[in-house]
């Protein structure tokens, strides 16, 4: 599950995961909760995240649960 969880963070925004020094550096970030880790970002990153899925969305990059 947290891999899992962590491969969809860098297939959605892969540029905002590497700006945060990639999976490795967001895992240490991430609470634990039921459904998987979830990061503790400050506003301005989540903004960053999602702002880059949104974009790749829009324009058909992202194919975060279509594969």
């Amino acid at each position: 599950m947290i891999d899992r969880t962590l491969d969809a963070w860098e297939a959605t925004a892969p540029q905002g995961i590497a700006a945060l020094g990639g999976r490795d550096a967001l895992s240490p970030r991430c609470e634990m909760t039921c459904i998987g880790p979830v990061p503790r970002l400050p506003q301005a990153e989540w903004e960053r995240l999602s702002d880059e899925y949104e974009t790749r969305r829009r324009y058909g990059e992202a194919r975060y649960g279509k594969e």
